[in-house]
C-alpha cells in the first residue's frame, strides 16, 4: 500500500476575467458536483476584495493577504489548486518555497 501523492497546481491567466472563467466554468462546477464531490482544495486569490459578493462561488475567493497569513507550508494541506493572474502569482514567490507546487498551468490565450 502506498499513499498518494499531494498534487499541488497553479494555474495562472493574465486577466481577472479569464482568471474567473477557470472558476465559474470548470473548478467551481467540479466543486460543487453533489454526484462527483471533488475534495481537493480549490483557491482563487486577488489582489484584493474584488466582487466577492458578486461572484458564481464566493468561498473559493480569498486575497493574497489573506491566503498568505493563513497558509502555514509546514502542515500537509494535501491537494489544493491556486488560481490567480500572472501579477498576483509574484506575491506568492515571497511566501511559498520553491518545489511547492507540482504543477504550473500558464493560460497564454489573453482572452476568454
Amino acid at each position: 500500500h502506498h499513499s498518494r501523492q499531494p498534487v499541488r497546481v497553479l494555474v495562472c491567466a493574465h486577466h481577472q476575467a479569464s482568471v474567473d472563467t477557470f472558476i465559474d466554468n470548470y473548478f467551481g462546477v467540479m466543486k460543487s458536483d453533489a454526484k462527483y464531490p471533488w475534495k481537493e482544495i480549490v483557491v482563487r486569490i486577488t489582489p484584493r476584495e474584488y466582487n466577492f459578493h458578486t461572484a458564481k462561488y464566493p468561498l473559493l475567493y480569498t486575497t493574497i493577504t489573506n491566503f498568505c497569513s493563513s497558509f502555514d507550508e509546514s502542515r500537509d494541506v494535501g491537494s489544493i489548486v491556486v488560481v490567480t493572474t500572472f501579477s498576483t502569482s509574484f506575491y506568492l514567490r515571497h511566501n511559498i518555497s520553491v518545489g511547492f507546487f507540482t504543477h504550473i498551468l500558464l493560460d497564454e490565450a489573453g482572452q476568454t
